[in-house]
């Protein structure tokens, strides 16, 4: 997601517009990645961190125990599993692995998890 993108989603949620579902594994991660050189053009340490201590503090924390639905990036399926133990309606992501292939949205519908893009995000909070 853009910096446009967050300014306009970060309020909403939190003034309780969503609730974001977090897993140990998937806070680990975003730490990591956000420490990128690629990622630091866009996001300053300071910034990374402030997004970290929200989701630590405002989200909905689950613990990992599915073993979910495979989709073709197998680093994605932290992802999977923590929407579906933490009983999210939707996985927001640009991802074309996510969101583009379909035994895989077939599969996590069976769990009541759709694959959303950003734009569809916007539509259910606009809605």
């Amino acid at each position: 997601m853009n910096g446009q993108t967050v300014r306009f989603i970060l309020p909403i949620w939190l003034k309780g517009g969503f609730q974001v579902v977090v897993s140990e594994y998937l806070l680990s991660e975003l730490d990591e990645v956000s420490k990128r050189p690629r990622l630091r053009k866009h996001i300053n340490e300071q910034d990374a961190r402030a997004l970290l201590d929200q989701l630590r503090n405002r989200g909905e924390m689950t613990t990992l125990i599915t073993v979910p639905p495979q989709c073709r990036d197998p680093k994605d399926n932290s992802v999977l599993a923590t929407a579906i133990d933490g009983k999210a309606n939707a996985i927001v992501s640009a991802d074309a692995d996510l969101r583009g292939d379909d035994a895989l949205r077939t599969a996590m519908a069976r769990y009541s998890v759709q694959l959303w893009g950003v734009d569809r995000l916007f539509q259910e909070l606009e809605g």
